[in-house]
């Protein structure tokens, strides 16, 4: 049973002494895919570098550069023309990881919405699948998808926290959600709720190494995926094989 981490930031030097062994149980886990995001452009250098890597016996990787709504207000002047010229370079590379996030000082400021909307546009005009990050602002960020026309590439909201109901109506604008260690913890009853009412085929398994760990653990790494998938699947009564199919063919159509 294949496996695909929709969600990862391998490049963080707090995985850089052990990479090795986090890529080899990662592989010895049966992780097929492992998608890795750029957060700011001091890092697309780092993400670009892994990605690249042949490491042996799998697994494959996917690159998405963006800037994170954490960098927004300290990107160096011309960040834009950059990225588009690094994405141009990179044909299969997605564009991410982007979006919005309530909880900084201030909230959502004036500099996340000009970074967003600009990155939206160039996703949109390159027809490159777009990953979001939408701590604290689900409803807006929700409003913004839902009063635009269908991405062309598909977008994947990370982490998803946005209630349930709108997931249906995110599926039809193409528009597919991922979970991960939020969802091991007992105590989430409304990753549960998500998990269970997601739409077929617009569900995705992830990471977010080395962060939001399961329970229990220091950090997260594309080895713990198997856990989260049947977890998932019994919330959603899948065999686990037909769950891990749908999941990594999600993962395929977004990335390629």
């Amino acid at each position: 049973m294949p496996y695909a981490d929709a969600h990862s930031h391998l490049h963080d030097p707090r995985l850089a002494p052990h990479l090795d062994d986090v890529l080899r149980r990662a592989r010895d886990a049966g992780v097929a895919f492992i998608h890795i995001l750029a957060t700011c452009e001091a890092d697309w250098p780092s993400a670009d570098a892994l990605a690249a890597r042949l490491f042996p016996g799998g697994p494959e990787f996917r690159v998405s550069f963006g800037l994170h709504p954490w960098h927004a207000a300290e990107a160096a002047p011309g960040w834009p023309d950059r990225l588009a010229t690094l994405l141009l370079s990179h044909p299969r590379a997605g564009v991410g990881e982007v979006g919005l996030d309530a909880s900084l000082p201030g909230g959502l400021s004036d500099a996340q919405w000009a970074a967003f909307q600009v990155q939206w546009d160039l996703s949109v005009a390159l027809r490159r699948p777009l990953s979001l990050h939408g701590r604290g602002a689900w409803p807006p960020l929700l409003d913004f998808l839902l009063s635009h026309p269908p991405h062309p590439a598909g977008v994947l909201l990370h982490a998803y926290g946005g209630t349930p109901d709108a997931l249906p109506a995110l599926a039809a604008h193409n528009v597919s959600i991922s979970l991960g260690g939020s969802l091991m913890n007992p105590a989430n009853r409304r990753a549960r709720r998500i998990a269970a009412a997601a739409a077929p085929g617009h569900f995705l398994l992830e990471t977010d190494a080395p962060d939001i760990p399961p329970p229990g653990n220091a950090h997260s790494e594309p080895a713990q995926l198997p856990a989260t998938a049947a977890l998932w699947a019994g919330i959603r009564s899948l065999a686990l094989p037909a769950f891990a199919e749908q999941t990594t063919s999600a993962f395929r159509r977004l990335f390629p």
